[in-house]
């Protein structure tokens, strides 16, 4: 007898390189999560005045240090529910965007004005917890990274944890971190 399936919205956070797991290598940190603030594993998440995690927005997000969430932290009942890590330590781990992970994520703007290209900077979108694409990487805009490979690519025939869209893919967005707060 089968129980149907669950799938995700959106698929996870997948590390491509440059990180070893929990390590201390690595640039990472774990903090709790705002009540009631739902994050999902690949968005980018910033630490709010009180030390919560919250998702980063063009206005909260400026200024401070650029995460991405490693898992998912979803309040029910003013109880977190989700990932296990996160419901038994309370802690949700970050990866830092000072480190030169290079990620892939579904938490971006899939429809710029002009195709995602190796090399585009990526800045926070209009959407809480996700990228979108710099006009530039000049002083005067805040960097999170920037895209690398093939910038956006289908992952539906390699990744089953995510529904397909309307269109049957699975959007992600390949990029390295490397952030750079505004200078100018």
């Amino acid at each position: 007898m089968t129980y149907g399936e669950y799938r995700r919205a959106k698929p996870r956070l997948n590390v491509l390189t440059h990180w070893a797991g929990n390590e201390p290598q690595s640039l990472k940190y774990s903090a709790k999560p705002k009540l009631n603030e739902n994050i999902y594993s690949g968005q980018v998440i910033v630490l709010d005045d009180d030390g919560f995690w919250v998702k980063a927005t063009s206005s909260n997000g400026v200024g401070r240090i650029p995460y991405f969430a490693y898992s998912d932290a979803l309040w029910v009942g003013g109880k977190l529910s989700t990932d296990t890590d996160v419901q038994s330590s309370g802690l949700l781990l970050g990866l830092s965007c000072l480190e030169n992970f290079e990620l892939q994520t579904a938490y971006f703007d899939p429809a710029p004005s002009t195709p995602w290209v190796h090399g585009d900077p990526l800045v926070l979108g209009s959407t809480a917890g996700s990228l979108a694409k710099g006009a530039s990487a000049l002083a005067a805009v805040e960097v999170l990274g920037f895209v690398s490979r093939t910038g956006m690519i289908d992952v539906v025939k390699t990744n089953s944890e995510a529904l397909p869209d309307n269109a049957g893919k699975v959007l992600m967005l390949n990029l390295i971190t490397a952030w750079r707060p505004k200078t100018a």
